[in-house]
């Protein structure tokens, strides 16, 4: 039986501004602009979807934060903290540390993690270059069979104008 062809929306969001200083990178928690961003980005992507299925988050206390801002204004039906996620450096890491965590059920999912790597990330699946800020995220589709194959294809995501 041939499998199915779905539009898949992925989400991929730079955490809101953050302190300069903690007791470690790990550790630092956002700033009031941070805040302010991350809510605003919820209502935006409230506005876009109504939900997200999954969210797939670094364990870092400033992802942790911004997350959590996000659903104040957008319903997520799971949230999921993968500290891999903090290290991935590349496309391989990344695609390593999300599949596990994604449904084929799921059609729409957030990642919120860090620079360089989401900008890589979203540069690496548009074949355009980005620099993200923080707070800053990039609404992307694609047509695929499913997750894992659609994780791999670099260059064949659709940035949509937000």
């Amino acid at each position: 039986m041939k499998k199915q062809v779905k539009k898949l929306t992925m989400i991929l969001m730079r955490h809101g501004k953050a302190e300069r200083d903690a007791d470690s990178d790990h550790k630092r928690g956002l700033t009031d602009r941070g805040v302010d961003q991350s809510r605003s980005a919820g209502k935006i992507l409230r506005d876009l979807f109504g939900s997200v299925d999954k969210a797939i988050v670094s364990d870092a206390t400033r992802t942790r934060q911004t997350v959590a801002q996000v659903m104040n204004e957008l319903p997520i039906k799971n949230t999921i903290f993968e500290a891999k996620l903090y290290s991935a450096e590349n496309l391989r890491g990344f695609v390593e540390c999300v599949t596990p965590h994604i449904s084929q059920n799921d059609t729409l999912i957030l990642i919120v993690g860090h620079n360089p790597t989401i900008s890589l990330l979203v540069s690496t699946y548009t074949d355009e270059q980005y620099d993200m800020g923080t707070g800053e995220y990039v609404v992307m589709t694609t047509e695929a069979t499913d997750w894992s194959v659609a994780l791999e294809s670099a260059g064949c995501w659709d940035p949509q104008n937000n």
